[in-house]
């Protein structure tokens, strides 16, 4: 998990994100979440039949075609790009939250290699600067965990077998 390790390169890369999201952060509203989900990528839904949540959460759509389209062009974690591909996760209050990914594998090669169809990813949040996010497809869908000053947020398919709708929840504490 090397997107997390403390060394002096990832402190030089922090500052620079937190440098460079501080005038975007100032432009959209520093500390705000988006609430339209930029590149069409998820769509908030009615619910559709399935268990019941409690607490604070909302229900979307997730267009496969769009986020595979979009994380084609992310970086690896490995190549030392200082970039990354901006993709908005959905938050619990209906709002959209953007993060700067990079791929980041975490199968041995072998692995990867037999199974292609899992990717995991990191990202840096923008709107939240203390917010990280790692996220992943595998053929039981879309997974992610949000972690920040504001708590943990995850995203989940709604029900077993549905690729399609997804929650954004916090975990109830």
């Amino acid at each position: 998990m090397g997107f997390f390790r403390s060394s002096a390169r990832t402190t030089a890369r922090l500052i620079g994100t937190v440098a460079v999201c501080s005038g975007a952060c100032a432009a959209a509203g520093a500390g705000q979440a988006v609430v339209r989900p930029p590149n069409n990528v998820w769509q908030v839904a009615e619910k559709p039949r399935g268990p019941e949540i409690r607490g604070e959460s909302v229900i979307v759509r997730l267009n496969k075609a769009a986020l595979d389209a979009l994380l084609r062009d992310a970086p690896r974690e490995s190549s030392g790009t200082t970039g990354g591909v901006i993709v908005a996760l959905p938050m619990p209050d209906g709002t959209f939250a953007r993060f700067r990914v990079v791929e980041s594998s975490i199968l041995a090669p072998e692995l990867a290699a037999a199974f292609p169809e899992i990717r995991t990813y990191s990202g840096q949040g923008l709107d939240d600067p203390t917010a990280t996010t790692r996220f992943g497809w595998t053929t039981a869908g879309f997974h992610a965990v949000v972690i920040g000053i504001s708590g943990s947020v995850y995203i989940d398919p709604y029900a077993a077998g549905d690729v399609e709708h997804y929650i954004s929840f916090r975990k109830a504490r």
